[in-house]
C-alpha cells in the first residue's frame, strides 16, 4: 500500500510540475493573473487527486546480470544432494551468505572471519525514502494543526463584534462587489493585518482596529472591498487544499514556489476586481495599500497558512506597479478556456512504469533467490501476468477487427512456455554453480584461517 503510494505521489508531482510550467509561460508572457491562477490551482489539484487513468512510459531495458540468476528458495535440490548438509546460511545467494556471516562471525581455533555486509538495494532506499516522507508529513500536518489552534484562540482573545457604521459599510461594499451577502466583520486588537478567517464556520473578515484610527472611511472601505473579493473568489477554501498539498509534499521546493505563486496571482486576481466593481482610480487604491501596509510594517503576530491576509502576496512593489501601470492585460476567455482543457486531461492522468515482461521475470528470479518468495510462487506470478497480457490483447484485437488473434495466441502461448522453461532451467544450472562457488570459497577461508 505504501508503495502504491509513493508512486502515486511521484506521478503526480511531476504531472504538477508540467503545470507549474504553462503557469510560469501564461505569467510571463501573457500577463494573465487569472489565468495563471487557475493554472497553479489545478496543480494543487493534482497532487492531491489519485490517478484515473494510467499512461505507461517506457524504461530503459536494463542488462540482465547474473544477480538475476533464479536460484531455490531455501531447500536444496534434488540435483545437488552433496549440498544437503549445507545449513540455509551457506545454501543461500551470496547477499544472504554476507549478512549472516555478519551477524554471526565464524571462528576457527582463535581467528575470526568476516564477510563484509551486503550493499544497500533500492527497496531499501525506497523504504526509507517512504519513511522519511511519511513521518515529515505527519509533523508538518501537526505543526499546521497547532498553529491554527493557537491563532484561532488568540482570535477569541482579542476580537469584538464590529460597529454598526463599519458593518453598514461592509453590506454597501459586499452589494457593489457582486456578493448576496456581506461576511462577519470583527475588529481586532491585536497587531495584524485584514485577513479573512474560515475555520469551518461562517466567513468571518477580521479587521484591525489601529488601521480604523490611522485611515480615513474611503480607505477603510477599500480594504474591505478587498477582503471582500477574496470572500467573493472563495480564496479561503484554496487555503485549506494549498496547505493539505504544502503538509504532504513538503520535501518539493517546487511546491513551496507554486504557494508564493499562487498567492501573489490571487493577490493581482483582488486587486483586479476592486479597481474594476468599484470604479476606483488606480492611484487612489496603490495609496490606500501603501498606507495600510506602512502601519503594519512589523505585525506582532503572523497568521497560518490557511489566512488570506492583504499582504500574503508578497513581493508588494510589482503588486503596486501592476495597479498603476496596467499590466495585466485584458482577461482572454480562449486562454482560459485551453487552460481548463489542459487541467481535464492533466489531472485524471497517471504516470506508471511500462511493463516489461523480461524485467518482471527477473525481479522475480531476484525474489526467489532472496528467498522472499519460492520458485512456485514465482511461477504462479509470471503465469498470471501473461494470462491478463494475453487477455487484454485478445480484446484490443477483436475491437480492432484483426483477424490475427489466434496466431497472437499460439505466438504467447509459446513464449510463455519458453520462459518458464529458461526460468526453469537457469533456476538449475545457476543454483548448481552458485552453491559450488560458496563452497569453494568457505573452503579457501576455512583453510587459510586453520594455516594462520
Amino acid at each position: 500500500m505504501m508503495d502504491l503510494l509513493f508512486e502515486v505521489g511521484l506521478s503526480n508531482a511531476v504531472l504538477a510540475a508540467g503545470l507549474c510550467v504553462l503557469a510560469f509561460v501564461v505569467d510571463r508572457r501573457f500577463h494573465q493573473p487569472r489565468v495563471t491562477h487557475l493554472v497553479l490551482l489545478f496543480a494543487f489539484l493534482k497532487l492531491l487527486s489519485p490517478p484515473v487513468v494510467r499512461i505507461p512510459v517506457p524504461t530503459e531495458q536494463s542488462t540482465p546480470t547474473a544477480a538475476a540468476t533464479p536460484s531455490a528458495a531455501a531447500t536444496p535440490s534434488a540435483a545437488a544432494p552433496e549440498l544437503a548438509s549445507l545449513s540455509p546460511a551457506v545454501v543461500g545467494d551470496s547477499d544472504t551468505l554476507s549478512a549472516t556471516a555478519d551477524a554471526v562471525p565464524i571462528t576457527v581455533e582463535g581467528h575470526v572471519s568476516a564477510v563484509p555486509a551486503r550493499l544497500l538495494t533500492w527497496g531499501d532506499v525506497r523504504s526509507a525514502l517512504i519513511g522519511i516522507w511519511t513521518a515529515g508529513s505527519v509533523v508538518m500536518l501537526l505543526i499546521a494543526v497547532g498553529r491554527v489552534w493557537r491563532f484561532h484562540n488568540l482570535l477569541c482573545q482579542t476580537t469584538s463584534a464590529a460597529s454598526l457604521k463599519l458593518q453598514q459599510a461592509a453590506a454597501d461594499v459586499a452589494r457593489a462587489m457582486g456578493l448576496r451577502r456581506a461576511p462577519g466583520i470583527v475588529t481586532t486588537t491585536a497587531g495584524l493585518s485584514p485577513f479573512v478567517w474560515w475555520a469551518g464556520r461562517r466567513v468571518v473578515v477580521v479587521v484591525p482596529e489601529c488601521l480604523l484610527d490611522t485611515l480615513s472611511s474611503r480607505q477603510c472601505e477599500l480594504l474591505l472591498a478587498h477582503e471582500l473579493a477574496h470572500v467573493k473568489r472563495r480564496d479561503y477554501l484554496v487555503r485549506w487544499l494549498e496547505c493539505g498539498a504544502c503538509a504532504l509534499f513538503w520535501w518539493n521546493p517546487l511546491v513551496w514556489w507554486m504557494q508564493r505563486q499562487l498567492r501573489f496571482s490571487e493577490e493581482a486576481c483582488c486587486d483586479e476586481l476592486v479597481v474594476r466593481q468599484l470604479s476606483v482610480t488606480s492611484h487612489d487604491y496603490a495609496s490606500t495599500l501603501v498606507d495600510a501596509l506602512e502601519s503594519l510594517v512589523c505585525p506582532a503576530f503572523r497568521p497560518p497558512a490557511i489566512v488570506s491576509a492583504i499582504n500574503s502576496g508578497g513581493v508588494l512593489e510589482r503588486r503596486i506597479q501592476m495597479i498603476l501601470s496596467g499590466e495585466s492585460r485584458p482577461f482572454s476567455r480562449t486562454l482560459y478556456g485551453l487552460a481548463c482543457l489542459v487541467a481535464v486531461v492533466v489531472i485524471p492522468m497517471g504516470v506508471v512504469q511500462a511493463q516489461d515482461f523480461d524485467a518482471v521475470k527477473r525481479r522475480l528470479s531476484k525474489a526467489v533467490k532472496h528467498n522472499e518468495i519460492t520458485f512456485e510462487q514465482a511461477a504462479i506470478m509470471m503465469d498470471a501476468l501473461l494470462d491478463a497480457h494475453n487477455e487484454e490483447h485478445d480484446h484490443d484485437h477483436d475491437h480492432a477487427g484483426h483477424h490475427h488473434d489466434d496466431e497472437l495466441h499460439e505466438h504467447e502461448e509459446h513464449h510463455a512456455h519458453h520462459d518458464h522453461e529458461e526460468i526453469h532451467e537457469e533456476r538449475l544450472n545457476g543454483e548448481i554453480r552458485e552453491r559450488m562457488e560458496q563452497l569453494r570459497h568457505i573452503e579457501r577461508e576455512l583453510h587459510a584461517a586453520v594455516e594462520n
